[in-house]
């Protein structure tokens, strides 16, 4: 609790630069005057896509080795890249069961 409190919060980010986990101290006086880009943090973090490894979870080293492959096809010239990606998608689709397609928006 003592870590998670805004003043300690608006310390540490004051004399430290850790990223707060408070909103408003993201457009605080003080802390944007210590720490200037803070003031365009908060829009990444809120809008940031979480880690492949939160979505993969257990197939996580599986995913990173379909990502490896792709891409060193395409740098070794063995696939162009419509194809490689074509296949990752497949291949990736198997391997988590998530369906392909376009992306749905939030």
């Amino acid at each position: 609790m003592f870590l998670a409190g805004e003043e300690v919060q608006k310390m540490r980010a004051v004399e430290g630069s850790f990223n707060p986990t408070i909103k408003s101290l993201y457009e605080d006086e003080d802390v944007l005057e210590a720490v200037p880009f803070f003031g365009s943090l908060y829009d990444v973090f809120t809008n940031a896509v979480a880690r492949p490894s939160t979505a993969t979870a257990p197939q996580y080293n599986q995913v990173s080795e379909l990502f490896f492959q792709a891409v060193h096809s395409v740098l070794t010239g063995e696939s162009d890249a419509q194809t490689a990606i074509e296949y990752l998608e497949l291949d990736l689709e198997d391997t988590t069961g998530f369906e392909t397609g376009e992306p749905v928006q939030p």
